[in-house]
């Protein structure tokens, strides 16, 4: 079930090109909802969110992109990312690797404590208690 969740996700992504992916412009022609994630140097992290749309039926699509970000389902693209920003710069690209590097040690590092992988890092329903926000 989850792969063919995948691969119908997959599906509705496009691959972009370092052209495309300059900040501040769309990376594609109708977006519904943006996030934007930045780090500063000690470490502190910011995601945003907005949304474009606030038609039902997209919810769905919302929903299955926070499933796979959640489960990891999206670490190709990430990697993708970081290998298009950096293919034409070699300081770029021993920053990135250095990167996907340490991505590599938390990941074992956590499969050694005993992480258990089995399911979600977080349940959406332990969020913020976002269910109690609902109207």
């Amino acid at each position: 079930m989850l792969e063919k969740i995948l691969s119908l996700i997959k599906k509705k992504f496009r691959k972009i090109s370092s052209e495309n992916a300059c900040a501040g412009t769309h990376l594609l022609d109708d977006p519904i909802v943006q996030f934007t994630m930045q780090i500063d140097d000690k470490g502190d992290f910011a995601i945003s969110s907005e949304c474009y749309s606030t038609e039902l039926e997209h919810s769905e699509l919302l929903g299955q992109l926070l499933f796979l970000a959640n489960s990891g389902g999206l670490s190709d693209y990430f990697v993708e990312a970081l290998r298009l920003e950096s293919e034409s710069d070699e300081e770029k690209l021993k920053f990135c690797s250095l990167a996907l590097e340490y991505w590599a040690l938390h990941f074992d590092a956590q499969l050694e404590a005993g992480g258990d992988f089995s399911k979600d890092a977080v349940d959406p329903k332990d969020v913020f208690s976002f269910y109690k926000m609902r109207p």
